[in-house]
C-alpha cells in the first residue's frame, strides 16, 4: 500500500501525516471488476472508498430507469468515493461502477470508522482534510463531461487575471459580522465565540461587473462569502488544442460561499467572475488556519463542513449535467428535493415544491417558495433550495416570458374604450420589445428594410406552442408581434401599420383582442361563399387604402400557420392580385421566419429580411404575368429561405 507521508497538509499539523497510515491499516483491500457496483443509488452508505487503481463511472437514472446519464469518472489515486457518508441521510445519491477492467480500492466499515476518529480528533482533522483535498479532484474531472452539452463556450486561449478588489469599510459592527456569518448555511453549525474570533479578520472587498474574484488554478488565499451581488462559476477544460469553458453555476444570495478551496489552501478549482457589482466578505486563510490550530473542536467540524460544502458541489454539478443533457430541469430539481425528504422537517414549504413545478400554472408559486426558502429556510433547506434555483434558469425565463404574455393580453383587453387603436398598439408592441428582449432571438438583413414607408411585409405565418397558451386558452401571435416590433423601431414608432389576420366568426375573444389592436380581419373559411368573397373584397381595398396613405402593412398570405419544417403553406392571391391594380405598386418585403413553433428553452426565434421586390418584375423574373402560378413557384424559393435560416441557427 502506498505510504501518505509525502502528502501535504497545509491546514493542521498538530499529529504528523504518518499517523494517518494507522487509519489507512483499518481498511480493507478490494479489487472489482469490470461493471460490478462499489455503491447502488439511493442505498445507505455502509461503507466508504478511496480509489487506488483503476476508473471509476459515476452515474443516476431519471425516470426510473429510462434515462441513464453519467456524472463522472475518476481515476486519480486517493480520489474519495463516497462523501454522501458523512452527511445525512447516509445513502449514496448515484451508482458507482467499476470502469477499467479491475478498480482497486480502499474500503472502511463507516460505522467502524466514525467511531475510530470520534477517540481521535487529532487523526479525524487530517483525515477529513485528507479527503476533502482530493476530493477537489473530483470536481474538476466531473467538469469535462460537459463537453459535448450546451453548457460549453468554445473559444481560443485568453489571458485571464483576478483582480484584487479594493478594501472598504465594513459598514456594520463586530456582532452584526458574527449574525450575518450564522445565517450563512455554512457557517450556521458553528459555535458564536468561533465565529466571533473569525470576525476580527474580515475585509471587506468590491468587485465590479466583469472582475474575476478567484481565478481556476491559482491557490486560494482565503474564503470568500458573498454578501450582495451576482456570482457565476465556470471552470475552463482543454480538448486537444481547443480551449472551452464550462458554466457550472450561479450564486445571488447573501452568506454563500464561492468555493471551499480557501479554507484548504488549495488551487481553485473553478473561476468566479461577478455578474453584477459585488461585496465580498472575506476572511484570510491565515485566520482560519490559526483558530484550527488553536481549537481542535473548530478544526474539526470545519473539516466535515468542508467536506458536506464539497458534496453538495459535486450534486449540484451533476445536477447541472443531467439539466444540460436531457433538458429536464423540473425533473433535476424533484430529485434533488426527493432525495433529501428525510432530512427535511414535516413542516417543511419545500414537500410542496415538485407539485407545484409539474404545473404550468403553479410554476411561479413553486418558484416563490424556492426563492423564499433559499434566504429564511434552515441550512439544509437552504442549500436544497439553491441547488434547485441553480438549475431552473431556463423555467425562470420561460414563467418570465409567459407572465409577460399574459401582461401583454391584459394590457390590451383592459386599455380605456377612449384610448385609440393605434395607441393601444403602440403599448402593445413596447411591452412585445420587453418581452423578446429578454430571450434569444436572431434577427438578420434590418439593412434592407426600405427607408420609405408604405410597404407590403409578408412573412409565414408559424403555429404557436401550445404551452404558451394563456390561461383563457387565448394564443397571442408571437411570429406576428416580433415581427411589429422590428418594423415599429425600423421607422422610429412614426409610421402608421396594419397588420392583416385569419379570423373566424366563432373567434369572438380572438377579434376582441386583434381588433383591440387596430388589426384587419381576413376570412379563411368557406372562401368559396360569396359572403366571404365580399368581406375579402373589403379587406383587400382597406390595405390598398393603408399602402395609398404610405402606411406599412403586414400579411401572412397562407391565412393560417404551420410548423417551421412545413412552412410556408399555399400563398392566397387576393392581395397579390389588388397589389398589380394599384396606381403605386408598393414595394414586396419577404420576411422568414424560424423556430416561433418551439419553446424558448434551448431554442433561438430567428426572423430574416429577404430583399424587397416589385411584384410585376419579380414575376418577369418567373417568366410568368399569372398571379397564382407565380406563387406556386415563390412559395418554393421561400421553403428554401425558411430551411437555410434554421440550418443556420442550429
Amino acid at each position: 500500500m502506498k505510504s501518505i507521508a509525502s502528502e501535504l497538509f497545509n491546514f493542521y499539523k498538530k499529529s504528523s501525516p504518518n499517523n494517518l497510515d494507522s487509519i489507512f491499516a483499518k481498511a480493507e483491500k478490494v479489487t472489482y471488476t469490470k461493471g460490478q457496483h462499489l455503491a447502488v443509488q439511493f442505498e445507505r452508505t455502509n461503507y466508504y472508498f478511496m480509489l487506488q487503481e483503476g476508473e471509476v463511472s459515476v452515474y443516476s437514472y431519471l425516470d426510473g430507469r429510462n434515462k441513464k446519464i453519467e456524472l463522472g469518472r475518476y481515476s486519480s489515486f486517493n480520489s474519495p468515493l463516497g462523501l454522501d457518508m458523512m452527511n445525512e441521510p447516509y445513502r449514496y445519491d448515484s451508482h458507482i461502477e467499476a470502469y477499467s477492467d479491475t478498480v482497486t480500492v480502499l474500503r472502511w466499515d463507516r460505522k467502524q470508522l466514525n467511531l475510530f476518529l470520534d477517540k481521535n480528533i487529532d487523526l479525524a482533522i487530517l483525515f477529513f482534510e485528507h479527503i476533502n483535498r482530493h476530493a477537489l479532484d473530483l470536481i474538476r474531472e466531473s467538469s469535462y463531461l460537459f463537453a459535448n452539452t450546451a453548457m460549453i463556450t468554445k473559444q481560443p486561449e485568453i489571458a485571464l487575471k483576478a483582480a484584487k478588489g479594493y478594501d472598504s469599510p465594513l459598514g456594520f459592527n463586530e456582532d452584526d459580522l458574527v449574525v450575518f456569518l450564522l445565517q450563512s448555511p455554512f457557517f450556521e453549525i458553528f459555535e458564536e465565540e468561533d465565529l466571533r474570533v473569525l470576525s476580527k479578520h474580515i475585509v471587506r472587498k468590491q468587485y465590479k461587473v466583469g472582475n474575476i474574484i478567484d481565478l481556476q488554478d491559482e491557490v486560494s488565499k482565503g474564503i470568500s462569502i458573498l454578501r450582495v451581488g451576482d456570482i457565476r462559476f465556470s471552470r475552463f477544460n482543454s480538448e486537444g488544442e481547443e480551449k472551452y469553458k464550462v458554466s457550472l453555476r450561479a450564486i445571488s444570495t447573501p452568506g454563500y460561499l464561492l468555493g471551499p478551496s480557501g479554507f484548504l489552501g488549495a488551487e481553485n478549482v473553478m473561476t468566479t467572475k461577478a455578474k453584477k457589482d459585488s461585496v465580498i466578505l472575506h476572511i484570510p486563510y491565515d485566520a482560519v488556519k490559526a483558530l484550527s490550530k488553536k481549537n481542535p473542536a473548530f478544526a474539526l467540524k470545519l473539516q466535515i463542513r468542508i467536506s458536506w460544502l464539497l458534496n453538495n458541489q459535486l450534486r449540484g454539478l451533476r445536477a447541472r449535467l443531467i439539466s444540460a443533457q436531457f433538458n429536464e430541469e423540473v425533473t433535476v430539481s424533484t430529485n434533488l428535493i426527493e432525495s433529501n425528504r428525510a432530512s427535511l422537517s414535516l413542516s417543511s414549504p419545500l414537500h410542496k415544491v415538485p407539485h407545484l413545478l409539474s404545473f404550468k400554472h403553479t410554476i411561479t408559486d413553486g418558484l416563490s417558495i424556492l426563492h423564499h426558502v433559499e434566504l429564511n429556510g434552515s441550512g439544509i433547506e437552504k442549500n436544497i433550495a439553491s441547488l434547485c434555483l441553480d438549475n431552473l434558469h431556463d423555467t425562470q425565463r420561460e414563467v418570465t416570458f409567459y407572465e409577460n404574455l399574459q401582461k401583454m393580453y391584459n394590457t390590451v383587453v383592459s386599455a380605456p374604450a377612449i384610448m385609440m387603436a393605434d395607441r393601444v398598439h403602440k403599448e402593445c408592441i413596447k411591452l412585445s420589445k420587453e418581452t423578446f428582449d429578454q430571450i434569444s432571438t436572431f434577427v438578420k438583413g434590418k439593412e434592407l428594410i426600405p427607408e420609405q414607408p408604405g410597404n407590403l411585409f409578408i412573412y409565414n405565418h408559424l403555429l404557436n406552442p401550445p404551452y404558451y397558451a394563456l390561461p383563457n386558452q387565448f394564443q397571442i401571435n408571437l411570429d406576428c408581434h416580433f415581427l411589429s416590433t422590428i418594423i415599429s423601431e425600423a421607422y422610429n414608432e412614426e409610421v402608421g401599420m396594419k397588420i392583416v389576420r385569419s379570423g373566424r366568426e366563432i373567434e369572438h375573444g380572438h377579434q376582441s383582442y386583434y381588433e383591440r389592436l387596430g388589426y384587419i380581419n381576413a376570412y379563411s373559411e368557406d372562401t368559396s361563399s360569396s359572403e366571404n368573397f365580399e368581406k375579402n373584397e373589403r379587406v383587400s381595398d382597406q390595405i390598398e387604402e393603408f399602402l395609398t396613405e404610405y402606411n406599412n402593412v403586414i400579411i401572412a398570405p397562407e391565412h393560417t400557420s404551420y410548423t417551421t419544417e412545413q412552412s410556408p403553406g399555399l400563398f392566397n392571391a387576393d392581395v397579390f392580385e389588388r397589389v398589380l391594380e394599384m396606381e403605386r405598386e408598393p414595394l414586396i418585403v419577404p420576411v422568414v421566419m424560424a423556430n416561433f413553433d418551439q419553446r424558448i428553452r434551448n431554442n433561438k426565434f430567428a426572423c430574416e429580411i429577404k430583399e424587397p421586390f416589385l411584384l410585376s418584375e419579380k414575376m418577369k423574373s418567373y417568366n410568368t404575368d399569372n398571379v397564382r402560378d407565380f406563387l406556386q413557384m415563390y412559395r418554393g424559393e421561400f421553403k428554401h429561405h425558411v430551411k437555410l435560416l434554421r440550418e443556420e441557427i442550429q
